[in-house]
């Protein structure tokens, strides 16, 4: 469960980045089980966010876009993954 984690958070970091180079933006993340993890994502602007997750090998295992947004709460879960 831990490297799911650490891989959610490297994910939200890189789209953190993302969203920052356009404008400031608040992101967090939170659990809400043991495999389900909220993405929380607010800007001033509204734009396109793409939602990357890697594995512990820096595979891409998930790519999500969000069109025309300026917020979002987003449920990932993972029971599912490998």
């Amino acid at each position: 469960m831990k490297s799911k984690i650490n891989v959610l958070v490297i994910a939200c970091v890189m789209m953190s980045f993302v969203a920052v180079a356009a404008n400031p933006a608040s992101l967090s993340v939170t659990a809400s089980s043991a495999s389900v993890f909220n993405i929380n994502y607010k800007t001033a602007e509204v734009g396109t966010v793409k939602i990357s997750i890697y594995d512990n090998d820096n595979q891409l295992v998930f790519v999500e876009v969000l069109n025309n947004v300026a917020s979002f709460v987003r449920p990932y879960n993972f029971t599912e993954m490998n």
